[in-house]
C-alpha cells in the first residue's frame, strides 16, 4: 500500500498536536479554525478519490468566509496544520497551498523502461490548491487555479494564479531585480507513485494578477545547460531528493540526480541522487546555477553529519565524567 507524502506529515502533526493540546488545555482556539481544520483532516483522510475532492470543495468557500472578518490577514492560521502557509518576508502577503490526492490505481514495479508513458502504467495523481493573501485590512486574494496537466513544458512559460504550475510550497525568499520586490518560492510535487519533482518558482505581481515564472534561472540538465522560467527537479519516487534555502551560503541547495544507467537517460522519474549537490545562487539579476557546492569547502554533507554526530558524542562524554566526579565527591 503506497502512503502519499501528505498522509505520513498529517500523521506526524496530528500527533504533536495531541501532545500540544494535553499540555496547553488551557489554550482557546478560534472556532472557526477548528471547523475549517475538520473539514481539512476529511480532506486528506477520506477513505475514497470521491470524498476527498467533496471536502476539498466544502473546504475553500469556508475558509474563504473565515477570511472574509476584518484583519483577517494578522490571524494565525498555524493551527490548519494540513495547509501549508507561508508569509512573504516583507510580510506583503502570505501564501497558502495543499494537495489532494485524487485517484489511486495498481501499485507496479519497477523494471526496465523505454520511454516516461512505459513507467507511468501505474501512478498516483494529485490536485493542487492554494490562495495569496495579500496584507490588507480587507480580504484581497488570489486564487490559485492548477492546471499542471495541461502544462507540457513549465520550465519554458511565464503563468499566472489563473493558470498555475500547482505545488505545496514551504519555503520562501525575497529579492530584487530591476527595483522591484520579487519571490522565490520552493516547492513539493506528489507527481505520480512513481516520480516526485521540486520546484523554484518566481513570484511576482503585475496588473491585479500574481505572476510565476521568470527568465532569470540558469538550469543545467545532462550537460545541457539554458535559461529557464523555473526550474523543475522530478526524481524517483521516494528517493530522498532535498531542496532547500540554505541561509549560510545564501542559495538554494539541491541534491544532483542522474539516470541510473544509460539506458535511462533522459527518463526522469528513474533519476536518483548521486550524493552529491548543486545550487541556486541569486547574482547579477540571475539565479545562476551552482556545481558542487559543497566541495569548494572540502566538506562533504557526510562530513558534516560526522562531524555533528562526533560533536554530540564528545559532549555526551564530557558530561558522563560530570556525573561520575560528582558521585566519587559524595
Amino acid at each position: 500500500m503506497r502512503i502519499s507524502f501528505v498522509l505520513i506529515l498529517t500523521f506526524c502533526f496530528s500527533y504533536l498536536n495531541i501532545f500540544a493540546q494535553e499540555n496547553t488545555s488551557s489554550v482557546k482556539v478560534d472556532s472557526g479554525l477548528v471547523a475549517l481544520k475538520t473539514i481539512s483532516n476529511a480532506m486528506i483522510t477520506g477513505n475514497t478519490p470521491e470524498m476527498r475532492k467533496e471536502k476539498c470543495f466544502e473546504f475553500i468557500p469556508a475558509l474563504v468566509n473565515y477570511l472574509k472578518q476584518p484583519n483577517s490577514y494578522q490571524i494565525d492560521l498555524g493551527y490548519l496544520d494540513n495547509i501549508s502557509v507561508l508569509t512573504a518576508p516583507d510580510n506583503s502577503f502570505r501564501i497558502l497551498t495543499w494537495n489532494v490526492e485524487e485517484t489511486i490505481s495498481n501499485t507496479g514495479e519497477y523494471k526496465s523502461y523505454k520511454s516516461t508513458e512505459d513507467l507511468f502504467a501505474n501512478q498516483l495523481k494529485y490536485s493542487y490548491y492554494g490562495a495569496i493573501q495579500m496584507n490588507a485590512e480587507t480580504l484581497k486574494l488570489f486564487p490559485l487555479s492548477d492546471k499542471s496537466e495541461d502544462i507540457k513544458n513549465p520550465e519554458d512559460l511565464i503563468l499566472d494564479n489563473e493558470n498555475w504550475y500547482g505545488a505545496v510550497y514551504y519555503a520562501i525568499q525575497q529579492f530584487s531585480l530591476n527595483g522591484e520586490n520579487c519571490y522565490a518560492l520552493c516547492g513539493w510535487d506528489g507527481n505520480t507513485g512513481i516520480s516526485e519533482k521540486k520546484i523554484i518558482d518566481i513570484l511576482s505581481f503585475k496588473n491585479e494578477k500574481a505572476i510565476f515564472g521568470m527568465p532569470i534561472i540558469e538550469v543545467i540538465r545532462d550537460g545541457q545547460g539554458g535559461i529557464k522560467n523555473r526550474y523543475v527537479l522530478e526524481y524517483r519516487a521516494g528517493s530522498g531528493v532535498s531542496m532547500n534555502w540554505d541561509e549560510k551560503r545564501n542559495m538554494f541547495i539541491f541534491d544532483f540526480i542522474e539516470a541510473p544507467d544509460e539506458e535511462s537517460r533522459g527518463i526522469y522519474p528513474t533519476y536518483i541522487p548521486d550524493g552529491t549537490y548543486n545550487g541556486l545562487k541569486y547574482e547579477n539579476n540571475m539565479w545562476r546555477y551552482v556545481e558542487r557546492v559543497y566541495e569548494g569547502n572540502n566538506i562533504s554533507p557526510d562530513q558534516l553529519f560526522q562531524d555533528r554526530q562526533q560533536k554530540l558524542q564528545d559532549s555526551n562524554i564530557k558530561k558522563s565524567k560530570k556525573k561520575k566526579k560528582k558521585r566519587r565527591k559524595k
